[in-house]
C-alpha cells in the first residue's frame, strides 16, 4: 500500500490526462487512475457535482478494487478532493500530493473561474479546447460537465468544503506542489495551507504551469518517495 497511488484528475479533466504518469508504474510504485462520475468515460451523475459525491465515488472505486488504503496524487480540484478524503475518511488515505490545487476561494474568485469556462465563451475564444472537451467527455456531454463544474465552483465560493479548522485534523503526510508558472494558484495560498497542515511541506516545480501537460512526468517521480516529505 505504501507505494500504491490513486491519481485523481482536476475539474473538466479525466483519467486520460494521468496516463503519462501512470505509465511510469513499476514493481515498487503502482499508479491507479479513474474517471470521476460524469467525467471521461463515466455516465453523468443525476445529482450535482460535490466533493462528498466525488469522495463516495473514490471510496466505491477502492472497494471494487479491494484496496483498504491508498495514497492520493491530485491535480487541481483532484488535490482538493484528496485532502477532503484525508480529512473525512482518514482510514482510507495515507499520503497525499497535490499539484496546482487552489485553496483560496471566495464568491469573487469563484465567479472569475466560472466566467472563464462559460460554454459560449469557450466556443468563441477556445474552440480547440472545446474539441478536446467534446472528445474527453463524449459520454456525458461536454456542456453538461462544464455546467455542473461551474455550479461546483459557485458553491465552493460560497462555502469551502475545507476550512481552516479542517487543516489541523489532516494528519497524513502531505506534499503541496505548485508550478512556478501557474497563474491560477498563488504561492502564498499554497504555503499557508502547507503551514496549517500538521505534517506537510510545499515545493515549487520550476518552469511549469498549472496544466499537467506542461510537466514532464519524470519530474514528479521524486515526490512519490517517502523521503521527499
Amino acid at each position: 500500500m505504501r507505494n500504491k497511488w490513486l491519481l485523481i484528475h482536476g475539474a473538466l479533466g479525466s483519467a486520460e490526462e494521468m496516463k503519462p504518469l501512470s505509465r511510469l508504474s513499476t514493481e515498487g510504485l503502482q499508479f491507479l487512475t479513474m474517471d470521476l462520475m460524469g467525467h471521461g468515460k463515466r455516465q453523468m451523475a443525476e445529482q450535482a457535482f460535490t466533493f462528498p459525491l466525488f469522495a463516495q465515488d473514490v471510496l466505491e472505486f477502492l472497494e471494487n478494487k479491494d484496496i483498504e488504503k491508498v495514497n492520493v496524487f491530485g491535480h487541481s480540484m483532484g488535490g482538493y478532493l484528496g485532502l477532503y478524503l484525508a480529512r473525512h475518511h482518514p482510514e482510507k488515505i495515507d499520503r497525499v500530493i497535490t499539484y496546482g490545487t487552489k485553496f483560496e476561494w471566495s464568491p469573487m474568485i469563484a465567479q472569475k473561474h466560472i466566467d472563464g469556462i462559460e460554454p459560449s465563451l469557450l466556443k468563441e475564444r477556445a474552440p480547440d479546447f472545446v474539441e478536446v472537451l467534446k472528445e474527453r467527455h463524449h459520454v456525458a456531454g461536454w456542456q453538461s460537465v462544464v455546467e455542473k463544474s461551474r455550479k461546483l465552483l459557485e458553491n465552493l465560493g460560497q462555502h469551502q468544503d475545507l476550512s481552516e479548522s479542517d487543516y489541523p485534523e489532516i494528519t497524513q503526510n502531505v506534499k503541496i506542489l505548485l508550478g512556478s508558472l501557474d497563474r491560477m494558484v498563488t504561492e502564498d495560498e499554497s504555503r499557508e495551507v502547507a503551514n496549517a497542515l500538521p505534517n506537510a511541506s510545499m515545493s515549487v516545480v520550476e518552469g511549469v504551469g498549472h496544466s499537467l501537460r506542461s510537466v514532464n512526468p519524470t519530474q514528479l517521480l521524486s515526490y512519490f518517495d517517502q523521503k521527499s516529505y
